[in-house]
Parts: C-alpha cells; structure tokens; sequence
C-alpha cells in the first residue's frame, strides 16, 4: 500500500490552557497485527525518512497494535504549515483487509486479483469487476463518519462502527462446498426414501424399517467420505469417489431387497441423477438458487405424476340392508 496524507496547521487554541511539549509529539499507525507486515517502514514527513517503532498498544485503539514514528523535533510542529507525509506499507494476511478513516477526508483505492471480493463496513465503494480481478474506491468525507479530529490520549472511543474493507472470499474453498452439499443432505434423504418408498408400493415388496434405517446410514455416510477425501484429492475427485461408493452400496443392497434387476436399475438410476443434480448445484455460483428450485420443481411434478398411478386406499363395497 502506498499511504499518503497531509495534517493542517494545529489550532492550539482548541488546547484551552494546556502545556504542549512539541518535542514529544509524534506519530502513529495503527496496525491489528503486526505479523503481516513484510517491510521496514520508511515515514517520509516534510522530505525528512523516520523509522517507525514497535509500539505495543496504540493509541489509536487501545486494543490493537501499531507503530510509532517520533520526529523529536518541535521546531516541525510549530512551523504552522501544513506536514505532508507518505510511507510503504507490505501486509500479508489469509481473510480481510479492513481502514478507519481517521483523516479529515479519505480516499482508498484498492485492486487485486481475486474473483469474489466481499466488500465490507459501513461505507459501499464504487468497484469493477472483470478479468478476475477487481477495483474498488471508498471516499469518506467529514460528515459520514462520527470520529473527532482531537482526543485525549487513552480515552479514546472505538472507532471499529467506522471501518470499511474487503474480504477475499474464497468460493472454491472443499470445505465451502462441504458445507454446501451438507445443506442439501435432509433433501436428498428424504428423495431417496421417497424412491424406496414408491418402489415398494409399485412392486408391492415390504421393506423393513430396520432396512430403512440402514439406506439412512449410508446416505449420511456419504458426506463424511466427502469430507476426509476432499482433504486429501480435492472436492471433484472426492465427490466421484463418495457418490459413485454409495450409490453402488445402496444399490447392492436394494438388489438383496428387491431381487428385480429393472426395478433396482431404475433406482440406481435415479439415484445417480441425484448426486449430479447436487454436483452442478455446487459448481454454480450467481445461478445456483435459480437451478436449485426449477430442478426441485421438475423432480416434485415427476413425483406427483407417478403417484397418481397409485391405488392409495382400497375401495369399498357397501352392503344394502336387504342383501344377505
């Protein structure tokens, strides 16, 4: 980050009738963690270079970490013209990148090259979007945010209902689409006991609870395999492997049940159309909602359209008085 600001001339009059000791007087960064920083920081102030120092507690948030720059030279600060200053700042870091505008007027530009930025905080950038990479500008003005230009040094207030950034949000991310199919897992359990439940009917073969509870466990075993396989191939290869595994264990066992090659390929088959439905469900991103209900819509409209070929209650016969 290239980081550059400029301070007015001070109103010591705002001071009332205290004591300024100039020569004390320095500046700071305020920095969360200090880890991700990768380089020395230079503080150019008024065409002057100062190293900045460790600081423990800043006094810009007595939370958090920072870095201190002290010019010790009073005679700078009582000059009465403005200080310009610029400094290089390298942070490295795994999720966010968050800024307090604690400047009269700020203005951050920020580019990457990263597909999905999550933009947050309480102030909305204008940003592109294109190539997998991305802009984005936020300009804070004074009356947008509730922050003094003066305090009193450890009685500050919390700054963090100001901030704004960017997070990197990685959409790619096994355990991103773990959780996502996990979503859908009720779902599919219950489509696949439908499935079980119409071939029973149709077929008139009892299937016992016991049996029931068995599919049960191997459809949730499903997203156990999926999960200790995509840490180790990735989420593709370990989708294949789990649903192409589980599909065929449950299709073994509906042959044991069954005992109908057509009956249990229908099943198998049905099954397998699951597993992809899901599968592309995953991979999409801005459409995933819209395929998700059509497809939901068209499986409902396939089970209702098969239902009705059902004799559900047995018809009755009454018997008039007079018959015998």
């Amino acid at each position: 980050m290239q980081v550059s600001g400029s301070f007015g001339k001070l109103d010591t009059q705002k001071f009332g009738k205290a004591v300024i000791h100039w020569d004390e007087a320095y500046f700071s960064i305020g920095v969360s963690d200090l880890r991700g920083i990768t380089n020395n920081i230079e503080f150019g102030l008024d065409g002057t270079k100062y190293r900045a120092e460790a600081a423990g507690k800043s006094e810009i948030d007595s939370s958090a970490k920072g870095l201190n720059i002290f010019p010790q030279n009073a005679a700078l600060f009582q000059s009465g013209k403005p200080l310009a200053f610029n400094f290089s700042l390298n942070l490295k870091g795994s999720s966010d990148l968050n800024f307090i505008p604690l400047g009269k007027n700020t203005k951050v530009q920020l580019s990457g090259a990263w597909k999905s930025p999550g933009f947050i905080g309480n102030f909305s950038p204008e940003y592109k979007l294109a190539d997998n990479k991305f802009t984005a500008v936020w300009s804070v003005l004074p009356f947008n945010r509730n922050i003094p230009e003066m305090w009193i040094d450890r009685e500050v207030i919390p700054f963090k209902d100001s901030s704004f950034g960017v997070n990197l949000v990685d959409t790619v991310d096994h355990y991103q689409q773990n959780m996502r199919s996990a979503k859908y897992a009720l779902m599919f359990i219950g489509l696949t006991f439908v499935v079980f439940f119409f071939v029973e009917i149709l077929t008139r073969k009892r299937i016992h609870p016991i049996q029931y509870f068995l599919v049960g466990i191997a459809l949730i075993l499903f997203y156990t395999l999926l999960l200790s396989l995509s840490e180790q191939i990735g989420f593709g290869g370990a989708y294949l492997i789990a649903s192409v595994a589980i599909i065929g264990l449950i299709t073994a066992y509906a042959q044991s049940i069954f005992k109908n090659l057509l009956q249990t390929g229908m099943l198998a088959t049905m099954l397998g159309m699951l597993y992809v439905f899901l599968y592309v469900i995953l991979q999409l991103e801005d459409i995933a909602l819209l395929i998700g209900s059509v497809g939901l819509f068209i499986i409902l409209g396939v089970i209702m359209y098969f239902s009705k070929k059902i004799v559900w209650y047995k018809p009755r016969i009454e018997v008039s008085d007079d018959v015998k």
